[in-house]
């Protein structure tokens, strides 16, 4: 329960685990909630200028690995301010689930999340960039979900990097919200939601939701 205070510059360095062939991790700057753990945020409660190498700058809602148990983030208010992602979700990342009834959620209903960057040096999948919020997906699993009302998502932005021709160089897109293209996405922009002034030097300066078939399932 989190209602007051701040959590500021921390960082959530890099980890390779060589004994299971070279995965990485690195999630959650300032906040990581993980194995079933859930997070009420209201209030004057600030995250920011947190650093994770690779997922969720202020806060990530699963870890590297896919979500074995259900994580919940609620918000009711708050500051996500001035994180960083290297790979995805400079402000928030949510994690997709090991399988049904495994799940990262969040349901957002109030708060601002701001000046958050995916800034490209991760080393993990970023082909999506997403600098204030991220949704993950994956095949034959549990999407991550996000509820979004009365929130503000402004000024964030996603860095622009260079990746290889087989990930289309997409790795500036979404600066305010990117979503998996496995992941299912429905906005209702009716209920007090600003997302605005965001930056992404290719495509989807504020929202990149993209649909493709080699993505299988819902990509497309």
């Amino acid at each position: 329960n989190f209602t007051g205070g701040t959590v500021q510059s921390n960082r959530s360095e890099q980890v390779i685990d060589y004994d299971y062939g070279g995965q990485i991790y690195s999630a959650g700057g300032g906040i990581c909630a993980n194995n079933g753990s859930t997070i009420h945020m209201s209030g004057d409660a600030k995250v920011l200028k947190n650093m994770a190498h690779e997922i969720g700058g202020g806060i990530s809602i699963g870890s590297n690995q896919l979500s074995d148990g259900i994580n919940i983030l609620y918000m009711f208010g708050g500051i996500i301010d001035g994180n960083e992602a290297g790979a995805s979700g400079g402000g928030i990342f949510i994690q997709t689930g090991y399988s049904t009834g495994k799940k990262s959620v969040a349901h957002i209903s109030a708060g601002q999340i701001t000046n958050n960057q995916m800034n490209g040096q991760g080393d993990t999948q970023m082909a999506f960039g997403g600098g204030g919020i991220y949704v993950n997906g994956f095949r034959n699993s549990q999407n991550g979900e996000l509820y979004l009302a009365n929130t503000v998502i402004t000024n964030n932005s996603a860095a622009k990097i260079f990746l290889d021709e087989e990930l289309e160089k997409q790795a500036s897109d979404g600066g305010g919200y990117a979503a998996c293209p496995i992941s299912k996405t429905v906005i209702h922009v009716t209920d007090g939601v600003a997302i605005y002034k965001n930056d992404a030097q290719i495509q989807g300066k504020d929202l990149y939701i993209l649909g493709k078939a080699k993505y299988d399932l819902h990509g497309g």
